[in-house]
């Protein structure tokens, strides 16, 4: 730009010049005036080349960066859905493993503790990546906002030094440095962008290291930031050199008009001048339909991106539906992995969980009022057999013993009653009992191979006894 600023300074100082040694040697022959208007006219047609393909390529340059805006758009979009086919496959991944811990509940208690912590850093960390991932999208649409603000004000700009042929060169010459600055940017921070969607997938393909990554993402943003500060400065340089190109040009104007006084002979430069003025008028044209034709492309274009935003606030939907889901799935792990340490603490102590309640049978042998009493101090109460898997599940855990149950008759003689209150419905008495043989006021379960079911007994004998009390957090 420099050299071009050098080259019509010279050609001005020529016609300047020629127009002095005009004024000066009006005597002269016809010869010496015809060489000094060959040299002002090539001089002026050296101001009027070059700037005709400069313009063309400004207006494509535009399109390429609109079009750039929506690939940014695109990029985002994909980022998403790929996330979203993530939380998709991360959802069904912990709705196996909740199955598994239904399945696995006895053996993997210290297991269990170790992946829930792993779980939430995971999830947190995916939080994390997640704020970072809508922040710098958030960041991208500003910046896309600023640069159209910035090309809506280069158009003000460029209609504005049309009105005038020497400012729209120099004008028209720094917008396309300007403009070719700003996309070379642009491409950097578009490779930029994709070096980080790369890394962003390397982090997710290896999560041992996820933070050291996190970090370089971290650092990649704050370049970013940084390098757009350097873009605002170097806009803001170039707005403080095109208002001193406007006040030599506001100098140059003034010398001109003094010039114009004391030269008579400028007719034909006139007319000159009026040739390039038509022949700028026509190439305003031709710049208008351009303007026009990327008008439409632009409408186009938005059309195009305003599709993309609504994909995108789709995926956005569908990503805090898996989001939900996915939280509601941790609290019921959360759940199970409480319910599963409780059976776990009971199972230590003795106790077997038979769904809803859990069993305690003791090595002891004690009479039934002793064996209820210790049973009380435990906060259980001998055992209420109701259903046939129940009897059966005790008669597995005795094996071949016996032990005292809570059913007995000691209020009225025939009459069983559990030690809940409630009348016998269903027995499973031995085959000939009860018989009530020596005051057998109590009832015991028998875990024999060849007799298997209950007896009644005296309630001071000494025998084993099962204690029973509901899960207050297992269902």
């Amino acid at each position: 730009m420099e050299s071009r600023m050098e080259m019509r300074q010279v050609l001005v100082k020529n016609f300047h010049l020629v127009s002095y040694n005009r004024f000066d040697s009006r005597g002269e022959d016809d010869d010496d005036d015809k060489r000094e208007d060959s040299l002002a006219e090539r001089s002026v047609r050296n101001i009027d080349t070059g700037g005709d393909t400069s313009w063309s390529r400004y207006y494509r340059l535009a399109a390429v960066c609109l079009t750039l805006l929506c690939v940014l758009l695109i990029s985002a979009v994909l980022v998403l859905w790929v996330k979203f086919n993530n939380l998709t496959t991360e959802n069904t991944d912990l709705q196996t493993h909740y199955s598994k811990l239904l399945l696995a509940h006895r053996t993997g208690y210290e297991n269990m503790t170790f992946d829930r912590d792993q779980l939430q850093t995971n999830y947190n960390n995916l939080i994390v990546e997640r704020d970072q991932l809508q922040t710098n999208y958030k960041n991208l649409i500003v910046e896309r906002d600023q640069l159209q603000t910035n090309y809506k004000n280069l158009i003000v700009e460029r209609d504005r030094l049309q009105m005038n042929y020497n400012n729209l060169t120099i004008e028209r010459d720094r917008l396309q440095t300007s403009y070719n600055n700003l996309t070379i940017n642009i491409d950097w921070l578009q490779t930029s962008y994709n070096n980080l969607t790369v890394e962003r997938d390397r982090i997710q393909m290896n999560s041992n290291k996820l933070t050291v990554k996190i970090d370089q993402l971290q650092s990649s943003y704050n370049n970013l930031t940084v390098e757009r500060d350097r873009l605002q400065t170097s806009y803001n340089n170039l707005t403080t050199e095109r208002d001193q190109l406007q006040t030599s040009y506001n100098n140059l104007t003034v010398e001109r008009d003094r010039l114009q006084t004391s030269y008579n002979n400028l007719t034909t430069e006139r007319d000159q001048l009026q040739n390039s003025y038509n022949n700028l008028t026509v190439e305003r044209g031709r710049l208008q339909t351009s303007y026009n034709n990327l008008t439409m492309v632009r409408e186009k274009d938005q059309e195009k991106c305003k599709e993309l935003t609504n994909k995108l606030e789709t995926l956005q939907t569908n990503y805090s539906t898996m989001a939900n889901q996915k939280d509601q799935l941790q609290k019921e792990r959360d759940v199970l992995r409480n319910r599963l340490e409780e059976l776990a603490a009971q199972g230590r102590e003795g106790w077997v969980y038979f769904s809803p309640n859990l069993y305690f049978i003791s090595t002891e042998k004690k009479s039934w009022t002793e064996g209820r009493q210790d049973c009380k101090k435990n906060g259980a109460e001998l055992v209420t057999i109701k259903t046939k898997e129940e009897q059966e599940f005790l008669v597995q855990q005795l094996g071949s013993d016996k032990a005292w149950i809570g059913l007995n008759d000691r209020n009225t003689e025939g009459t069983w009653k559990w030690v809940d209150g409630t009348a016998l419905t269903t027995a499973y008495w031995v085959p000939g009992e009860p018989n009530d043989m020596d005051n057998e006021d109590c009832a015991e379960i028998w875990g024999f191979p060849d007799k298997q079911g209950w007896n009644d007994r005296p309630c001071n004998g000494k025998v084993r006894w099962i204690c029973e009390k509901p899960s207050q957090t297992l269902p």
